[in-house]
């Protein structure tokens, strides 16, 4: 599903992320952002960083009318809706990258291995995104989402996919 509504919004979003020096990424699905949001919204938001963002959604609560509601948490992940109305979007905002305890992603790496889109959108670099996409998906759910099996094939195709995991194998 395609939202455009949310286009003035998301401009405006990321526009004060980088004038407020917000730490964040937007994992995944951003290609035709700020225009198009296909699905929820992935950000990783530096712990530094978190009260800032969360301040930051509040204020623009005001002007754009949404309601602010929390669904569910589990350790290192808030899932987030911005009620439009009759439009929700979906903010999925990961702090850490853990499963039963233990870290599969250090999020200061993953900082330092970002790039910023030509849309002014900070995102991992494609190395960073194929970790965090394929661990996720296999620690999380056991397995990969046919949805997301075509993405990850391409980004594996494409990367030197060893550089995340060194640190961990």
């Amino acid at each position: 599903m395609q939202f455009t509504i949310y286009k003035s919004f998301l401009q405006e979003l990321f526009l004060k992320m980088h004038q407020e020096n917000i730490n964040y990424l937007v994992l995944r699905g951003y290609e035709d952002l700020p225009d198009i949001v296909h699905h929820d919204l992935d950000f990783v938001v530096h712990n530094d960083s978190l009260k800032h963002f969360f301040l930051l959604l509040h204020n623009m609560s005001k002007t754009y009318g949404y309601i602010i509601k929390k669904d569910t948490v589990r350790q290192g992940l808030l899932k987030v809706y911005l009620d439009f109305g009759k439009n929700k979007l979906q903010l999925d905002i990961f702090c850490e990258f853990r499963y039963a305890g233990l870290e599969y992603i250090n999020i200061y790496d993953l900082f330092l291995n970002s790039r910023i889109l030509a849309s002014k959108i900070k995102v991992p670099n494609n190395n960073y995104e194929l970790a965090v996409s394929f661990l996720k998906e296999i620690l999380h759910n056991s397995r990969i989402r046919k949805d997301k099996v075509l993405s990850l094939r391409e980004l594996f195709d494409k990367l030197n996919y060893k550089l995340p995991f060194v640190k961990y194998f």
